[in-house]
C-alpha cells in the first residue's frame, strides 16, 4: 500500500528523470541540426565550385563547335565524340553528388555518437558526484553518533564512579 509521502516522491523522481531526458534530447536535436547546416553549406559550396567548373567547360565546348562549325568541319565524329564527352560528364556530376551526399551522412552519424558520448559521460560524472555527496553525508552523520557514543559512555563511566565512591 502506498501512502502519500510515497507516491510524491516517486512523482518527483519521475519528472526529474523527465526533464533530464527532454533536455539530453534537445541538445542532441540542436546540435544535429548545427553540424547538418553546416556540412549542408560546405558540400553546397563545393556543389557550385564543381558547377562553376562545369560551366567553363561547357563554354570552352560550345566555343569549339562553334568554331568548327564556322570552318564546317563538323563530321560525325565530332558529334559521337561531344556526345561521350557529355556522358562522360553526366557520370562524374552524378558520382560527386552521391559521394557529397554519403559524406553528409556519415558525418552526421559521428559528430551525433560523438556528443551523445560526451552527454552520458557527462551524466555519469554528476551521478558519481552525487554518489560522492550522499557518502560525505553519512561520513558525517556517522562521526556524530560516533561521538554521542562516546560522550554517552564517559557520562555512564562518571556516574558509576561517582555512585561507588
Amino acid at each position: 500500500m502506498f501512502c502519500r509521502k510515497s507516491l510524491r516522491i516517486f512523482f518527483d523522481y519521475w519528472v526529474q528523470g523527465a526533464v533530464k531526458i527532454h533536455n539530453l534530447e534537445d541538445g542532441i536535436f540542436k546540435t544535429a541540426k548545427t553540424v547538418y547546416r553546416k556540412r549542408l553549406r560546405a558540400n553546397f559550396i563545393k556543389f557550385r565550385d564543381q558547377c562553376a567548373k562545369e560551366k567553363r567547360g561547357e563554354f570552352v565546348k560550345n566555343r569549339m563547335l562553334w568554331f568548327a562549325q564556322n570552318r564546317r568541319s563538323a563530321t560525325k565524329k565530332d558529334v559521337w565524340m561531344s556526345w561521350l564527352m557529355f556522358i562522360k560528364q553526366y557520370k562524374l556530376a552524378k558520382k560527386f553528388l552521391n559521394r557529397a551526399n554519403n559524406c553528409i551522412g556519415r558525418n552526421l552519424e559521428s559528430d551525433a555518437f560523438s556528443i551523445w558520448r560526451g552527454l552520458v559521460a557527462k551524466h555519469n560524472e554528476d551521478l558519481y558526484e552525487s554518489n560522492i555527496e550522499e557518502l560525505h553525508k553519512r561520513q558525517d552523520d556517522h562521526k556524530m553518533s560516533i561521538s554521542k557514543m562516546k560522550s554517552a559512555i564517559l557520562s555512564d563511566q562518571n556516574t558509576k564512579q561517582h555512585t561507588i565512591a
